[in-house]
């Protein structure tokens, strides 16, 4: 385990992580930069090809056409035929060797042309020049060769075929229509053509190398493979449609582009599984394209092999950088493990272990210095500590008796509530500390009044509860000798006003039933509106006017408010711990809720109702730590009949 947490270990893996990452990132550079090159190179050696090879079919096809046309003009201006037509047949052959075989196919019929099919066909046959007339031979009004031209009005290459039984080679026709007569006489008289042998340009195009096993190929402008380093592919069409082809699977398409004369660089995957770069383009007026592949293995050769070598030695580097940070730790990390070792002795109490290397001037010479101030702190520390805790538990029994007693203070509600049959009773109280500020009382102002009290020191813990414990006394002492809450109130506010340094003050609801009469007096200094749960109705807060709190201001005059009550009706006092109780996402229990929760209660006793209430409060906060005192009075008025006199 120590071998793996050790200081030395970490600085190796820190270190040695932190430099492979920044390694890997450098070859990963280096890596893609090498390869953006050579593809670069690539690319600019592809397109060189291209060009080079468009020129050399260019020399050749533009001669070839520079003859056909020439004879085509010829044969315009000179309508005789016979022994002229088939000198100009021959001296095509014999003065461009490019050409193996030249025909002057005649529209029958047409501008004193011949009335049946006549095609005089010149070609090579070994030295010779041997003639033939194509006419008694087949429709030639049906070939490409001679319909395309024909209906298009202009000259064109053919497409590249093989020529079997004749030159035995694959072979491309030019074909160029001649007129005769002028103006809306003209009309076309014939095709002259001129057949190019194409085995020069396999020969050419086979003599390029691409790197070891790169190779080019030839692509019509109709999808037919002039030249293609595998025999078996010659002359086939491609359907740009495919999905399967010589291209590959899901590159069917890529003729489509080539057939368009378009340029590209794309990486590709062989048939045979080979990863290429593909890059074609335009080469010849007669719409031709040329693809040139570049084995990707052999393209990158030379960058994977410069990444190759970079990452053993960035390897070597990195280890020898770990071997020296590990030799250099050690020497720093065993007088920190001595000083582990008596750290631990002093935290299991043995406070007489002494650091080692306290002479020491380095860091680790500090650090045991301050381990032996720190021991020399921690023995009086204790000591102090445990003054303290003395002192601690004195207060917390101390507060627990005044908790006691401040329970004490409240009245406790007998069960069953001695009200004369007319009223029940009950109260409860938690505090949010040890001792509150909250305090509700009740008590007999006479034989037929009842007086009532809720009310909510400012502030919390000892301070509230002395006030609260003062505030109680004076209360309940002038109530007594005081029938009016209004002028009880006001001499309870000059009292707690007076010399009142701590500017503390008290809110506070008070009350006076006449139990027989049912009409409610009342006082709401600053206090949380109580809830009036009428028997018929729904609850309701009982709003008045509400008045300033007790304590802030000596000669402040109160004023009474009236309420009638009848059977049935529910008083219930609190104080702002219950609305203002908090859960862990912030909410408030509110006083919706409350309203809410009393309604359910219609058919509660006091005791039953005021436990409901406070328990809800609890499940609302769902063990949230209670910051202010809870407080709730619930006050029934019984079904009896009403009593009238005195």
């Amino acid at each position: 385990m120590r071998s793996r947490h050790s200081v030395a270990t970490r600085l190796v893996l820190a270190i040695g992580l932190g430099t492979t990452l920044v390694f890997a990132l450098l070859l990963a550079s280096i890596q893609w930069y090498a390869r953006h090159m050579l593809e670069q190179d690539a690319v600019t050696d592809a397109r060189n090809l291209i060009q080079s090879t468009s020129n050399q079919i260019a020399a050749i096809l533009d001669d070839t056409t520079w003859v056909i046309e020439k004879a085509a003009v010829h044969l315009e201006e000179d309508q005789s035929g016979g022994t002229a037509l088939h000198s100009l047949l021959r001296g095509i052959l014999d003065n461009n060797p490019q050409i193996y075989g030249s025909a002057a196919a005649f529209q029958p019929a047409a501008g004193g042309g011949p009335s049946a099919l006549y095609a005089p066909y010149a070609w090579r046959q070994g030295a010779e020049i041997a003639f033939r007339d194509l006419g008694q031979s087949y429709d030639y009004l049906q070939k490409d060769w001679y319909r395309l031209p024909a209906d298009e009005g202009r000259a064109r290459w053919s497409e590249p075929y093989f020529d079997a039984g004749g030159g035995d080679s694959p072979m491309t026709t030019y074909s160029v229509p001649f007129y005769r007569g002028r103006g809306e006489a003209r009309q076309l008289a014939g095709i002259v053509t001129g057949d190019l042998e194409l085995g020069w340009l396999a020969r050419a195009l086979s003599s390029v190398k691409i790197l070891d096993t790169g190779y080019v190929f030839l692509l019509s402008r109709e999808g037919r493979i002039i030249y293609h380093p595998v025999s078996g592919y010659a002359m086939q069409r491609i359907a740009p449609s495919a999905e399967e082809s010589i291209f590959g699977p899901g590159l069917g398409q890529l003729a489509d582009h080539m057939m368009k004369g378009e340029t590209g660089f794309i990486a590709h995957t062989t048939p045979g599984g080979t990863k290429v770069r593909l890059y074609y383009g335009p080469v010849s007026s007669a719409g031709w394209s040329l693809g040139i592949v570049f084995p990707e293995r052999e393209l990158f050769r030379g960058a994977n092999r410069l990444t190759f070598v970079a990452a053993v030695i960035g390897a070597i580097g990195i280890l020898l950088i770990a071997l020296v940070i590990l030799v250099v730790s050690r020497t720093i990390t065993q007088p920190l493990r001595d000083l582990a070792v008596a750290a631990a002795r002093i935290s299991g109490g043995d406070f007489s272990a002494v650091p080692p290397a306290g002479r020491a001037r380095d860091e680790v010479g500090d650090l045991s210095r301050a381990l032996i101030k720190m021991q020399n702190d921690l023995q009086q520390h204790i000591r102090e500590l445990l003054k303290a805790n003395s002192a601690r538990e004195r207060i917390a029994s101390e507060l627990g008796v005044a908790r006691a007693i401040q329970r004490a203070m409240v009245p406790r509600v007998p069960q069953p509530f001695a009200g004369q049959g007319v009223v029940d009773l009950c109260a409860v109280m938690e505090p949010a500390k040890e001792v509150g500020g909250d305090f509700y009382d009740w008590f007999w102002l006479d034989e037929r009044r009842l007086g009532l009290a809720m009310a909510d020191v400012s502030g919390k813990g000892v301070p509230a509860a002395l006030f609260m414990a003062m505030s109680r006394t004076l209360l309940k002492a002038l109530a007594a000798d005081e029938m009016d809450p209004a002028l009880v109130l006001g001499k309870l506010n000059a009292q707690l006003a007076a010399d009142n340094e701590q500017n503390m003050f008290v809110t506070l609801f008070y009350a006076v039933i006449d139990l027989q009469t049912r009409c409610m007096t009342w006082v709401n200094a600053g206090h949380n509106p109580p809830v009036l749960a009428p028997a018929q109705n729904e609850p309701r807060f009982l709003q008045g006017k509400r008045q300033l709190v007790i304590g802030a201001m000596q000669d402040y005059v109160y004023q009474n408010a009236t309420t009638q009550l009848d059977p049935g009706d529910r008083l219930l006092l609190y104080t702002d711990g219950v609305t203002e109780a908090q859960n862990h996402w912030g909410g408030f229990y509110g006083e919706q809720r409350l309203l809410a929760t009393l309604a359910t209660l219609e058919d509660r006793s006091a005791a039953e109702t005021t436990a409901a209430i406070t328990t809800d409060v609890n499940q609302f906060a769902a063990g949230a730590t209670q910051s202010d005192d809870i407080t709730v009075m619930a006050v029934h008025l019984l079904a009896a009949p009403r009593e009238r006199g005195g």
